[in-house]
């Protein structure tokens, strides 16, 4: 992987590892799959969207940001209905 102009925070590491989550090669947080669940992270219920994915663009973490409101309404309706 070619390194990344832009840096991740260096707080990264930290919080990854209180989340339990994973970070992938350049130190950014790294989501479950990039085509299927772009905002997922690798640990169910815990979203990621911006700049703590990758370098990204504002429009782009616009949309992103829509998506994760969307799982999070989902993941709230689905735990008022006893789902999991």
């Amino acid at each position: 992987m070619w390194p990344t102009a832009l840096l991740p925070s260096s707080s990264n590491k930290t919080l990854a590892t209180v989340l339990d989550i994973d970070l992938d090669d350049n130190g950014f947080f790294k989501c479950k799959d990039p085509v299927l669940y772009p905002v997922d992270s690798t640990r169910a219920g815990v979203f990621i969207t911006g700049y703590c994915q990758s370098p990204q663009d504002i429009p782009e973490c616009v949309t992103q940001s829509s998506g994760v409101a969307a799982r999070v309404a989902e993941a709230v309706h689905k735990a008022r209905k006893g789902e999991r």
